[in-house]
C-alpha cells in the first residue's frame, strides 16, 4: 500500500521537459470550486515533501497570471492559485505573523478603556475627540508599519521564495511594468495575508 501511495505521488508531483506539471493542471482543471481548498492542501503538502514547491507554485501562478488583463484583479477571485496562495500564507506565515502583530494588538485591547481609534463623528462617543483620535490612529499604524519593515530578515523563507516566484511570473506576464510588478508582489502581501489579521485578529489566531 506504501508503494502505490509512494507511485500516485510521483505520478501527482511528475514534472515534464518545459517544467510544465501535466498530472496536477489536468486535475486543477475538472476540481470543482467546494473541492478547491482541498487540493490546494494536498498540491502543497506533496509538492514540498519532494522539494518542489517552486515549479508548483511558478505553474499554478502563471495560469492565474496568464488569463489576467491587469495586476489590480490579480488572486481575488477563488481560483486554484489563490487557494494555494491561501494555504502557504496559513502554514508557512502563521508564527511569524503571530511574532509580528501579537504584541501591537494585545496592547490595543489591554489599553482600550483609555485610547480610541474611531475616526468617524458619527461612531465616536460624546467625550471623544475626533483630532485625538486621528493622531491615535496614525501612531499605531506608523508602529504597524515599522514593525513590518523592520521584520524583513525574519520573513519565512518559503513565502519569501514564494514571493520572488510571483515576481518571476508577473515579469514574463508584464515584462515592460518592472516597478509595477514589485508593487504587485507588495499588494498581494498585505492584503492576502498581513491585512487579514490586523482586520480579524481573533479568527486569525492572533490574539486569544
Amino acid at each position: 500500500l506504501a508503494d502505490r501511495f509512494e507511485q500516485l505521488v510521483q505520478l501527482v508531483t511528475m514534472i515534464g521537459d518545459k517544467g510544465e506539471l501535466p498530472i496536477a493542471i489536468a486535475l486543477s482543471n475538472v476540481v470543482t470550486s467546494n473541492q478547491m481548498d482541498e487540493l490546494a492542501r494536498v498540491f502543497v503538502t506533496l509538492f514540498d515533501a519532494k522539494h518542489l514547491l517552486s515549479p508548483l507554485l511558478w505553474n499554478m501562478f502563471y495560469r492565474e497570471v496568464e488569463v489576467s488583463d491587469c495586476m489590480q484583479t490579480l488572486f481575488r477571485g477563488n481560483s486554484l492559485g489563490s487557494k494555494i496562495m491561501a494555504f502557504c500564507f496559513k502554514i508557512y506565515g502563521a508564527t511569524f505573523l503571530q511574532g509580528l502583530l501579537e504584541p501591537l494588538i494585545q496592547e490595543m485591547i489591554d489599553n482600550a478603556d483609555g485610547v480610541s481609534f474611531e475616526v468617524d463623528p458619527a461612531r465616536m462617543e460624546s467625550a471623544e475627540v475626533l483630532e485625538e483620535n486621528q493622531q491615535n490612529l496614525a501612531q499605531i499604524t506608523q508602529r504597524v508599519f515599522n514593525a513590518i519593515v523592520s521584520s524583513a530578515d525574519r520573513f519565512p523563507p518559503q513565502l519569501r521564495s514564494m514571493c520572488h516566484c510571483l515576481y518571476q511570473v508577473l515579469c514574463k506576464r508584464f515584462p515592460q511594468s518592472i516597478q509595477n510588478n514589485i508593487g504587485a508582489v507588495g499588494t498581494v502581501l498585505f492584503l492576502r495575508f498581513i491585512n487579514p489579521a490586523i482586520v480579524s485578529p481573533y479568527e486569525m489566531g492572533i490574539v486569544e
